[in-house]
């Protein structure tokens, strides 16, 4: 029986709760069947039912396995992220085997990263303009700043306010920047 406690490398003691709240079953249960499809190779299927289980029940192990899942499925800015993550959970929680795996494998990933920037053109700067990169905001802080991504297509949209709205698909390629313009 496996614990959303242990990774698969390293392994702890389940704790032993008498009575667990719906949110902690829901996220057991989630980690356990996110378990058995990474160990079926389902990839593409485990990492959202890792990623509820640590949204219901946060922990450090569930992190590991989460990374460990986005690895394994390719998405490597995903991986790196979620192993930054796990070394501060992992020293939080008093595992330093496991914040040091964490940053091994961050390591090891960084040069993998596929990255994008987003350029917006001081002539684009308008009042109210909103960019954003599969659906998410991105801040002004980023524009120009290569940041990494998982390697696929990205949707990217620009409105502001009096402006006519923006789209455009971009396609990053593994361990490789891509670079686009709002208009």
């Amino acid at each position: 029986s496996s614990s959303r406690h242990r990774h698969e490398i390293p392994a702890a003691a389940r704790p032993a709760h008498a009575q667990k709240a719906p949110s902690q079953a829901a996220a057991q249960a989630l980690f356990e069947e996110g378990r058995k499809l990474m160990a079926a190779g389902k990839y593409g299927e485990a990492c959202p039912k890792l990623a509820e289980s640590q949204r219901l029940d946060p922990g450090a192990g569930t992190l590991l396995n989460l990374a460990a899942c986005y690895e394994k499925n390719g998405q490597t800015a995903s991986a790196w992220a979620t192993y930054k993550e796990a070394v501060a959970e992992s020293e939080k929680s008093n595992r330093p085997e496991w914040a040091q795996r964490s940053r091994q494998h961050a390591t090891q990933l960084e040069p993998q990263l596929a990255r994008m920037v987003i350029q917006v053109p001081e002539a684009v700067r308008a009042p109210g303009l909103l960019i954003k990169r599969d659906g998410v905001e991105v801040g002004s802080g980023e524009w120009g700043v290569p940041i990494p991504v998982d390697p696929g297509a990205h949707a990217i949209e620009a409105s502001a306010t009096s402006k006519k709205a923006w789209r455009t698909t971009v396609q990053v390629e593994k361990k490789a920047s891509a670079s686009v313009t709002v208009p």
